[in-house]
């Protein structure tokens, strides 16, 4: 996930979606967190703790850069699924 910003400058955010393709399974969601630099932040989510197969929920990142650097975050979703966690990285451009 990409960012803009520059310090002091006006947040923006983007939005992932989780999706679970198993048509009959259900997804037992843990947890949803970030770590990083404290200019990552979750706004909002769609996701409850059970994401039903074929159903798609979202986690909504923002960014607000609070201090000088090349700020990286990591977006955790730890749930019962084989590959867990899921990750994704969050990243800033120039």
């Amino acid at each position: 996930m990409f960012f803009e910003g520059t310090l002091g400058g006006i947040s923006t955010s983007q939005t992932v979606t989780l999706s679970n393709p198993s048509g009959n399974g259900t997804v037992t969601i843990a947890s949803i967190l970030i770590e990083g630099d404290g200019d990552f932040s979750i706004v909002s989510t769609t996701c409850g703790t059970q994401l039903v197969g074929g159903s798609p929920c979202t986690i909504t990142v923002e960014f607000n850069p609070l201090e000088l650097g090349s700020p990286i975050g990591l977006l955790f979703i730890t749930d019962n699924a084989s590959n867990s966690p899921q990750l994704v990285y969050l990243l800033v451009t120039p």
